[in-house]
């Protein structure tokens, strides 16, 4: 169901390699050859049977909608090797025959040619003079392809980007049929698939040539697994009198050869091409099962790694306004010590020593903890911070009294002037005196 191969698990960094920096991306270039289907259009249109009739084809287009009730058709074993080859063979493994091996055991003698008849909806309205009218609202067109396993040259574009990939086949050059051999025709025209294909010197035996009878072999077993899905047939319920649905019987509804209603697909030739080719492609997922030769190729290799490039215009830009503020705030800061004639600090001692009023002490008594309920008397008293009165709490330093700065009430408290001494500012200038003596 899958629009791409099926590629091994961490296939990027087996293919691309890895260093400090983690793994790379890459994209490189592959050629080889595989087997590969070349399908034909044999039959477009009803009634476009003469081609059919002349290949001898297992059947035509009245078997197809809108003449006969099949939206697909496949007839894809035709000729296929014989299994098992003989009836009667020795127990055990091995596969040997009982008495004398036949002269034409295990010979690949022909390879099935893909008989796939399809009908897709034009979208068109029939004709009231249209015979398919009694069943059908709309043109169909039944289209017959003949599909024949070839050897192909392919190129690959591989991509390998992060925890992606993607897989561009291209055929290059078809090399010719697999198996090139044809059955004669019976009186009827048919194909007599009861005789042997001629002519028999294209026969691919298991002797003397191991290597290609090998070949073949795998050719076969994977065109084997693709006609395993296209064999059967889709029937399709005309839409009058209704309901239309279809009836499937086969594998190929498993695929993204056909839409989610399981009706095939447009251009069913070529995407049938291009799903078998990520079908081959698919072994590279299972690398045990490939018997290849290793060689060099170019790869373009990158590799995505966080850096950063500082702009001295940017960052200027950026802190140059923070930088001013800054500068602001300190700029306050030495006016504020200037005007007042001393630092200040938020510790917790000095706020203890700031706070201690006996005037403060009176009106809280009763809300120390400060919790609800909040007397609203208190709540609504203003505080200032400043010089207490004279006749407030004072300390002293030998013979000289000092006035105290706390918060108070705004009736006892002045404003603070720059150069008096007041309590602990002298007294640290005089320490200071004492220790420069």
């Amino acid at each position: 169901m899958m629009s791409h191969s099926t590629h091994r698990l961490n296939a990027r960094l087996a293919v691309c390699g890895n260093d400090e920096g983690g793994p790379y991306n890459c994209t490189f270039t592959q050629s080889f050859v595989a087997p590969a289907y070349k399908c034909d259009l044999i039959a477009n249109g009803t009634d476009d049977n003469d081609r059919l009739t002349e290949l001898g084809a297992p059947f035509n287009t009245s078997a197809l909608v809108p003449e006969g009730r099949n939206i697909y058709l496949a007839e894809v074993g035709k000729g296929d090797y014989k299994h098992p080859q003989m009836d009667n063979f020795q127990r055990g493994p091995g596969g040997l025959p009982v008495g004398e091996a036949p002269a034409d055991l295990g010979v690949f003698k022909a390879e099935p040619v893909l008989w796939i008849g399809m009908s897709h909806n034009t979208t068109e309205p029939l004709p009231s003079d249209s015979p398919f009218r009694t069943n059908w609202t709309h043109s169909f067109q039944p289209q017959v392809f003949r599909c024949a396993m070839n050897e192909a040259r392919y190129k690959v574009n591989w991509n390998f980007t992060g925890p992606y990939f993607m897989e561009m086949p291209t055929i290059e050059e078809y090399l010719g049929p697999v198996l090139d051999t044809n059955f004669t025709k019976n009186e009827d025209g048919t194909l007599n698939y009861d005789a042997d294909p001629v002519p028999a010197e294209n026969f691919i035996r298991p002797l003397p040539d191991v290597g290609l009878y090998k070949k073949v072999a795998a050719y076969h077993a994977m065109g084997d697994v693709l006609r395993d899905f296209l064999k059967g047939h889709i029937e399709l319920e005309p839409p009058l009198p209704g309901p239309s649905y279809a009836v499937v019987a086969s594998d190929v509804t498993k695929t993204r050869l056909v839409d989610v209603n399981s009706l095939p697909k447009k251009e069913f030739g070529m995407v049938l091409q291009t799903f078998f080719a990520d079908l081959v492609l698919s072994l590279y997922s299972t690398p045990e099962m490939l018997v290849v030769e290793n060689q060099d190729t170019p790869m373009n290799r990158t590799q995505w790694r966080s850096s950063f490039v500082y702009v001295p215009k940017r960052l200027w830009m950026c802190y140059a306004p923070v930088i001013a503020v800054t500068l602001i705030i300190l700029l306050f800061g030495m006016l504020t010590i200037w005007e007042d004639g001393t630092t200040f600090s938020t510790g917790f001692s000095r706020i203890l020593v700031t706070t201690r009023n006996t005037t403060l002490d009176d009106i809280s008594r009763g809300a120390c903890l400060g919790n609800d309920p909040f007397p609203m008397e208190l709540m609504h008293t203003r505080l200032k911070f400043g010089v207490l009165s004279e006749g407030s709490e004072n300390e002293f330093m030998g013979e000289q009294g000092f006035q105290h700065c706390a918060f108070g009430v705004a009736s006892e408290v002045a404003p603070i002037r720059r150069g008096v001494p007041y309590a602990g500012l002298r007294r640290r200038r005089q320490q200071l005196g004492v220790v420069q003596e």
